[in-house]
């Protein structure tokens, strides 16, 4: 771009200042309470809502104040229906200001322009003195007679879609009915089509919302259930309406005069139903007390072997299905002790094409005893807190309960843990033991009071507050200053997947106030997605800083599918911003300018190849999967999928999806692209399956539906034969376990006979939590605690390291148990063991220890600080090394590594980057309980105060512990260096040339430095417009001056903003994006293909 806009924010201001000292006004202008607009002009004066891209208006306001308040605050608004802030006007200076606002048309709720074709938008100026200060606001009628340039008029076309062209087709092999229509659009996008029929007494509805379309054309199509509706149909209605409210509705008559759409139509499919239900069960009386493990059991007879048994929950249990033949099945719920008394049930579903049925089977749990929860002792890691930074407190609870569970601890305050679960239990168990949790506290949290609530899983509850640490919040001052420049307004989805806007925010403070919290929203419509802007995390976004000066890169990413999510093709927006710098959170709404969002260009994408192999009849005892290879051609597809037409209630249970691979990456030159997608059906019953395959264009996702397959003379149904059921179903022969101490770890052996006709594929063995319900009432761990284990082979030998199983945790410790579960070629069907009939087979009845020992915790730094340090590191004459000494502890499998940083803390200097410290930097001890050491160097002429800091631990568990820099603050009293010297530093980096090649799908980005102004020990690094696992990427030095980097991570097809920090005498010289293209040079790399 050849020009930048900068946003300044003193507060909230965002202010143009006319560099001039305006006379008193005199009344030739309008004037209330000593504020006279001087003139209002609009960019736009007419504004369309049917156009395809939302429109907006910039609002430019020359005024004058000579009151006493320093400052004033304004809004355009109608009064009624929208309000939009033009910010605080500092006047101590200047009393004459232009005010700049833009404005799109759904912030301003259109001005209500309802069904009418043109009217004009009533707006009005207010602005306010000071804080309590009177109002002065200026109607529109006073302004349209003072400046006749201010009208506003807003229009829209009235006209409804036309439907060009409609085609009616049943497929020619089942029931599947397929709508295409060619559809003239004047308003800006379409919104709803549906199209209703009657089958018997039913109605059935296709519908779909904000359509896409692959080919110019829209479809709507359903695969239709004849044993529900009978083959016999009448067409009652169409509708089409666009997102201006415009709309067509034709009923059959005039479907069938204008289109010859017949008003009724007849499927040849057979309508008789074998099954009219689809289980049986005889309800038993069930009651239970809550002293011990009880399990309920319930027999379903499944009408056919095809049918499910699908989410089976009982509100307090887990359950399981045990299947004696293959329609004969036994649910087993074990109900754990210490849960409230209630009346509770056994559910689950189960479903075909036509019939769905819910099952509910009540029981009575009564739990006799009762008691309040309670929290013992509440221990914090400091025992005050006076003014500080950012820093992760840990907290240790011990709790206790009376014939219940722990279900939550809630503390109440801002910046505190929202729910404390036995997730973050650490020693005893669910009944009665401790928690740790830690949490960011911000600056402004106060925890010297503290009240919480313990809740337990019988419903009850006791509120307890604590004396916390003494706590003296940072000053609740706000001097900050922000100004906030983009790299461009528009995000551009022309030849992109993503589009990347990239900023520089700087702030300026002489309170030593730093941002903690930064966010960017779309008006209206939720935060954007930008990258974290933050002083304290070192996530390659602070690029310079002077202790009062900090400056900032980040961006803002979207893709289109973001947009569709919010009813938003694209156009005009504005944001707003919210920030944390210490003092209470600030928001305000960027209305200087607008932002655009121009949306990828519509072109036709065909599928021009296909094959399905095998072709034919396929027999399922014999293959194991069908593989479907098509070509697209148009526009480039993002992704793709494979998915079955189904009833609606198999779609929403039993849904079908299989993804694409791409195997030849899209060309430009012949607009093609080829994908490959495998389905497994090994053992799958017989089946006609009507496909249709999902495009991801643009990251939008837009169906190929299956008459578009059919017409362009493709395979469009799979016919499979499976094998015929013989009533039986796996059974265990052998199930043993054994737990073996030295490793933590648990033998299982196993035997399966399988006397079906299916081919077994997977085989799970589930790790479950016996004393944790399947839904906690309150907690946010509402989800099945179980923990799968991938066996292979109806025979053998499992080795289940427990302790690595992922988010296995301490809770499990004492209480799990095994279950087996082998998902049959039957959509839905899972034969299970439970774990009553295991344990009844084991010889060790599942007894495991309760005090196996798993490493839960992240490593510990004691202590650390720099040995036989110096007040100060003088450098005229050469570099200068220390040595920094790490005291770490770790419970169990050891100390791995530790991240850090160093940073400047001075006015003279800045620097901000990482080390890594590893377990072989080992000096004395062991990786339990030792000491490590690093070599930190200072390089000649440097000159400066720095601080040493950790961020993150790890051990071997891959366990993490987090700090910040306040947190270093704690445990060292050597973690500062100050190196001087009298000597100016001779070199100052600058950067002489930045190429780029492209080689294939390779990028090589090469950067030569000026020799004049460098030394030969330097580095430099680049940081993306795109969320990555690592915030830097290092560049290989290749001479003395040439810096090379070729190794990006993958990513979405899209521009992307680079910004590059040279690294050089322990100071950072950074050059964002902006800067980079200020000088002339490159700033961006154009992804291809998903490869940089």
């Amino acid at each position: 771009m050849d020009c930048k806009y900068t946003a300044i924010l003193l507060l909230v201001v965002l202010v143009t200042l006319v560099n001039s000292q305006s006379s008193s006004t005199t009344l030739e202008y309008p004037t209330i309470n000593g504020i006279s607009i001087l003139s209002v002009t609009l960019s736009k004066n007419t504004l369309n809502v049917s156009s395809p891209l939302m429109e907006s208006t910039t609002f430019v306001i020359e005024i004058e104040y000579n009151g006493p308040a320093s400052g004033i605050t304004g809004t355009v608004s109608d009064g009624d229906d929208f309000s939009v802030p033009i910010g605080y006007i500092d006047f101590t200076n200047r009393n004459t200001y232009i005010l700049q606002v833009c404005i799109p048309l759904n912030v301003m709720d259109y001005c209500k322009i309802d069904n009418n074709p043109k009217i004009q938008c009533l707006y009005g100026i207010n602005f306010k003195e000071g804080d309590n200060g009177p109002y002065a606001y200026f109607p529109n009628s006073l302004l349209t007679e003072y400046f006749p340039n201010s009208q506003l008029f807003i229009v829209q076309n009235l006209m409804k879609p036309v439907l060009n062209s409609i085609l009616f087709n049943i497929h020619p092999d089942g029931p599947l009915v397929s709508l295409e229509m060619d559809i003239s659009i004047f308003g800006s996008g379409l919104y709803e089509l549906s199209f209703t029929i009657n089958g018997g007494s039913e109605s059935i509805e296709f519908y779909r919302d904000m359509p896409t379309t692959s080919n110019g054309l829209y479809y709507l199509e359903k695969l239709i259930e004849p044993e529900l509706y009978g083959t016999f149909f009448t067409i009652d209605e169409l509708y089409i309406s666009d997102l201006q409210g415009n709309n067509l509705r034709y009923n059959s008559a005039q479907l069938q005069q204008l289109y010859s759409i017949q008003p009724t139509f007849n499927l040849s499919s057979s309508s008789s139903r074998t099954f009219n239900t689809l289980y049986s069960y005889t309800n038993s009386n069930i009651s239970t007390t809550a002293s011990e493990f009880t399990v309920v059991k319930q027999n379903v007879t499944l009408n056919s072997y095809l049918f499910p048994i699908l989410n089976v929950n009982s509100y307090i249990s887990f359950c399981t299905t045990y299947y004696q033949t293959s329609t004969l099945v036994t649910i087993y719920c074990t109900l754990p002790p210490n849960l409230p008394t209630d009346t509770y049930s056994i559910q689950f579903d189960s479903l075909n094409s036509y019939l769905y049925q819910h099952a509910s089977i009540d029981y009575y749990y009564e739990n006799l005893n009762s008691g309040l929860p309670s929290i013992n002792h509440l221990e914090f890691s400091v025992s005050s807190i006076d003014r500080l930074d950012p820093f992760y407190i840990e907290a240790n609870i011990t709790f206790s309960t009376v014939s219940s569970n722990l279900d939550y601890i809630d503390f109440q305050g801002d910046g505190l843990p929202d729910m404390v679960t036995t997730i973050n239990l650490v020693s005893g168990n669910i009944t009665n033991g401790v928690l740790s949790v830690s949490w960011l506290m911000s600056m402004d949290s106060n925890i010297t009071q503290l009240s919480t609530t313990i809740t337990d899983t019988n419903s009850l509850n006791q509120q307890q507050i604590f004396q916390g640490p003494k706590t003296q919040p940072r000053d609740q001052t706000n001097d900050m200053m922000l100004s906030i420049q983009f790299g461009s307004y528009i995000f551009d989805f022309t030849n992109s997947s993503v589009a990347n806007i990239p900023f520089v925010l700087k702030t300026s403070t002489l309170d030593n106030s730093n941002i903690d919290y930064f966010e960017i929203g779309m008006f209206y419509t939720g935060t954007l997605d930008t990258g974290e802007v933050s002083y304290y995390d070192n996530l390659g976004t602070l690029i310079y800083s002077d202790l009062y000066n900090s400056t900032y890169v980040s961006y803002i990413t979207m893709t289109p599918n973001i947009l569709l999510d919010r009813h938003y093709y694209g156009g005009d927006f504005t944001v707003h911003f919210g920030y944390n710098s210490g003092a209470p959170n600030s928001q305000y709404s960027f209305t200087e300018k607008c932002l655009t969002i121009i949306p990828p260009v519509a072109q036709p994408t065909l599928i021009s190849n296909l094959d399905i192999s095998p072709g034919g009849i396929i027999n399922s005892s014999t293959t194991e999967s069908i593989v479907i290879s098509f070509q697209t051609k148009g526009s480039r597809v993002d992704y793709a999928s494979i998915l079955y037409h189904q009833s609606d209630k198999q779609d929403i249970y039993t849904p079908k999806e299989y993804t694409c691979v791409i195997e030849t990456p899209y060309s430009y030159n012949t607009l093609l692209m080829d994908f490959t997608c495998s389905i497994p059906i090994s053992s799958v019953p017989s089946q006609n399956i009507f496909y249709f395959i999902n495009l991801g264009i643009h990251n939008i996702d837009t169906p190929v539906y299956n008459y578009q397959l059919q017409s362009s003379g493709f395979q469009s149904l799979i016919e499979i034969v499976g094998p015929e059921d013989n009533g039986l179903v796996p059974t265990i022969q052998q199930f043993h376990t054994k737990f073996i101490p030295s490793n933590n770890s648990i033998t299982i052996n196993y035997q399966i006979d399988n006397p079906t006709n299916y081919q077994i594929s997977q085989i799970y063995i589930y790790l479950f939590n016996r004393y944790i319900p399947y839904y906690m009432y309150s907690s946010p761990d509402s989800v099945l605690n179980i923990l799968p284990i991938e066996v292979f082979g109806l025979n053998g030998s499992v080795n289940v390291d427990i302790c690595n199983i992922e988010n296995f945790d301490y809770r499990y410790i004492g209480n799990f148990g095994f279950y087996m579960s082998i998902p049959s070629p039957i959509t839905g069907v899972n034969w299970q063991f439970p774990y009553e009939i295991l344990v009844d087979l084991d010889s060790n009845k599942q007894q495991f220890p309760d005090m196996i020992q798993c490493d839960f915790s992240g490593p510990r730094v004691v202590e650390f600080g720099i040995v036989n340090p110096k007040p100060i590191y003088d450098t005229t004459n050469g570099e200068q090394n220390i040595t920094v000494s790490f005291t770490i502890t770790d419970d169990l499998s050891g100390f791995y590594t530790l991240k850090g940083t160093i940073r400047s803390n001075s006015t003279e200097t800045f620097y901000l980057n990482d080390f890594l410290l590893d377990s072989y930097q080992l000096v004395s001890g062991n990786l339990n309980n030792g000491v490590y050491e690093m070599n930190i160097t200072i390089p000649q002429y440097c000159n400066g105060t720095y601080q040493i800091g950790i961020y993150e631990t790890v051990d071997h568990a891959s366990n993490k512990r987090h700090y910040t820099t306040q947190n270093s603050v704690f445990l060292s009293s050597t973690y500062t260096f100050e190196a001087y010297t009298p000597d100016a530093n001779p070199f100052n980096p600058s950067i002489e040339s930045i190429t780029l090649t492209q080689i294939g799908n390779q990028n090589t980005l090469v950067v030569t430095l000026d020799s004049s102004s460098t030394n030969e020990q330097t580095s430099m690094v680049l940081t993306l417009s795109s969320r990555s696992e690592y915030p830097f990427f290092g560049f290989t030095k290749i001479s003395a001056f040439i810096y090379q980097l070729n190794n990006l991570p993958t990513l979405a097809p899209g521009i992307y903003y680079f910004n590059l920090c040279i690294d050089y005498s322990l100071s950072i010289k950074c050059f964002s994006s902006l800067d980079l293209e200020q000088l002339g040079f490159i700033n961006s790399l154009y992804l291809y293909d998903g490869y940089l």
